[in-house]
Formats: C-alpha cells, sequence, structure tokens
C-alpha cells in the first residue's frame, strides 16, 4: 500500500508513469474551452454495484433486481450513457482498498473509454471533526491513501464530509483543523480538498461555509449538493437555495443531487422518503449564474418508479437543457 511518504514522483514511477511526473495536475475547476461538463457520481448506480459487491451495502439497501455492475466497468457504463467524466466513491472499491495495480487498470479503462477521472467521494474512513483527538488524528490519515489514489488517477480532488461531534463551534474548529492538515498533504499531488453538504450540521450551507474558512487554505473548497440539506438528527430541513448560494461561492466541484420529478411539472422533484422538494431549474440557473466552471455531477437518487439508467439520463438531459438555456 502506498503512503504517505511517497511523494508524486515516486508515485508515478511506481505505476509506470515516470513521462508524467512534470506534468501540471489541475484543480477541480475546468480550464477546458468548454465552461462546464458533466461527470456521473458513482452512487447513481449502487444498487448495481452493491449487487456486484455486497460486502459494501452496510446498509442492506435493496437492490430490486439490478444487473451487477463492476466497479472497474463504471466508466464503460458512463461512456454509454454519453458522459464524460466519473466521480468514483472509495467503498466501492474493493474492500475499501487498493494496489498500484488495481489503479492501472481503472485508468486504462478510463482512457480507453475517453472518460476522465474526476474525483473521488470518500466516506467510511472516520470523523474528521471527531473530538476526540486521537479518533480526529485517525481519520486523516485514514484520508490520506484516497488523496494518493486520486493523484495516480488523474483526477482533480477528493471529496470528504465535515462530520464530528461535540457543540457546532467545537466542529468548526476541529473538522477546520483536519482540513487544513489534508490540503496540506495533497499540496504534493497538486490536489483539491473539496467539502460537501451531506447531513448534520453540513447541511446547514452557512455553518458549513465557516467550516471552510476555518481551513485557511486555499485548496480547500466546497462541493455543494442540491439535495442534501436535511438534518437527520434535527428532522430540519435548511433552506437548499440559500445553502446553495453560501457554497457557490468557494465551490471547486457541484453535485446535481436529482430525484424523481413530481407528475405534471418540467422541474420539480421530490425527494423518495422525506417528501421535500427541489426547484432542480432553479438550481441549475444558480450555478451557472455563479460564473462556476468545472464539472456537474449527476447523481441520481429517485424511488423505485423508474431504473437507475432512466433517472441518469432524465438528469443528464435537465442539466443540458438548463446549462444551455443560463449559459
Amino acid at each position: 500500500m502506498l503512503n504517505k511518504e511517497i511523494n508524486r514522483r515516486d508515485l508515478l514511477k511506481l505505476s509506470g508513469m515516470a513521462a508524467l511526473a512534470s506534468a501540471p495536475l489541475f484543480s477541480c475547476v475546468s480550464n477546458s474551452s468548454t465552461d462546464i461538463k458533466l461527470s456521473l457520481a458513482e452512487y447513481s448506480l449502487h444498487r448495481s454495484l452493491y449487487a456486484a459487491n455486497p460486502k459494501a451495502n452496510r446498509h442492506n439497501i435493496h437492490t430490486n433486481g439490478a444487473a451487477p455492475l463492476d466497479h472497474l466497468d463504471f466508466a464503460k457504463k458512463t461512456r454509454e450513457l454519453g458522459i464524460d467524466g466519473v466521480e468514483y466513491v472509495n467503498f466501492f472499491f474493493p474492500d475499501m482498498n487498493y494496489t498500484n495495480q488495481y489503479l492501472k487498470e481503472m485508468n486504462k479503462r478510463a482512457n480507453d473509454h475517453g472518460i476522465d477521472n474526476v474525483l473521488i467521494m470518500v466516506g467510511r474512513e472516520g470523523n474528521l471533526g471527531n473530538a476526540n483527538k486521537k479518533q480526529r488524528l485517525q481519520a486523516v490519515e485514514n484520508h490520506k491513501k484516497w488523496i494518493v489514489a486520486a493523484a495516480e488517477l488523474g483526477c482533480h480532488c477528493i471529496r470528504v464530509d465535515a462530520k464530528g461531534n461535540g457543540d457546532a463551534n467545537e466542529q468548526i474548529k476541529n473538522i477546520g483543523d483536519s482540513l487544513n492538515q489534508l490540503a496540506t498533504f495533497a499540496e504534493q499531488y497538486k490536489l483539491d480538498i473539496t467539502v460537501e453538504n451531506h447531513g448534520g450540521l453540513s447541511s446547514d450551507g452557512n455553518w458549513l461555509v465557516k467550516v471552510l474558512k476555518a481551513a485557511d487554505h486555499q485548496a480547500v473548497g466546497s462541493l455543494p449538493d442540491f439535495g442534501n440539506f436535511y438534518d437527520n438528527s434535527q428532522k430540519k430541513f435548511f433552506d437548499p437555495y440559500v445553502g446553495t448560494e453560501a457554497l457557490l461561492q468557494y465551490a471547486k466541484a457541484v453535485s446535481a443531487k436529482a430525484y424523481d420529478l413530481v407528475p405534471g411539472t418540467e422541474a420539480i422533484m421530490r425527494h423518495p422518503s422525506k417528501g421535500y422538494e427541489l426547484d432542480f431549474k432553479r438550481l441549475v440557473k444558480m450555478t451557472v449564474e455563479s460564473g462556476y466552471k468545472g464539472y456537474i455531477g449527476i447523481e441520481y437518487e429517485g424511488g423505485d418508479r423508474i431504473s437507475e439508467k432512466a433517472g441518469i439520463l432524465m438528469t443528464k438531459n435537465l442539466l443540458q437543457k438548463y446549462i444551455a438555456e443560463f449559459s
């Protein structure tokens, strides 16, 4: 396993990519002539991926008879759906781990299908805001191997969660410190660290902005998710438009969370279990008009009315329509 002592040049030599050692890596913000591109968040196909890798399905989510999809075939499936980039999830890696050979194969398959590796979403590696310092530092160490993997894959960043315990101000301080450590480690790989609103206190976009400021590192930014403004612990739904506007100021990536459409509407989506609604068109408009330039990740998490594939294509079509309309 690669460790934090391996620098970028050593990493590329190990993978047979030494010729790239002097090539620059870029932030999550796209430098292409196209201001916004679409990527596919791997969790959009979670039922198919869980069918292939039951050990990853810790919450026993029903796969609804989905055809198994191997993690290594995600790039191929993404190309079949007409999408240019992929956003991996670390717990779909076998046993949440990897080898150099496995990453080489991932790169080969992405290249074979003309797919950009955009980022890795990192979860289940401990809470960066844990009030217990020893456990918090261990969480930081656990996240570092995914920075190394992201660099090997040519990703632009990793995504982490702002989770912890203690009061809100204590968590701001602890998470901010952990993010600073990760960003400092990631400097050698020219990678960014993005933070998603993803439940708990982070469902409040204004609170999460305070976390980003506490990190005090230019490589730390946000990954606003259109749908993750609900705090289960408080049973509270924070205003998604206020939260999105706050987080877009710091966005290095964006997740277009999508649910099934409310019947008879063009772009109003309803969460399948919690029941809150999102104006998808308004959220895309806000993103485009903020000046954001980079990948928008399609993350379909609808109910059982339509298939994962149909939900992804629905989201893709709406994104393309509204990006063109508001650009």
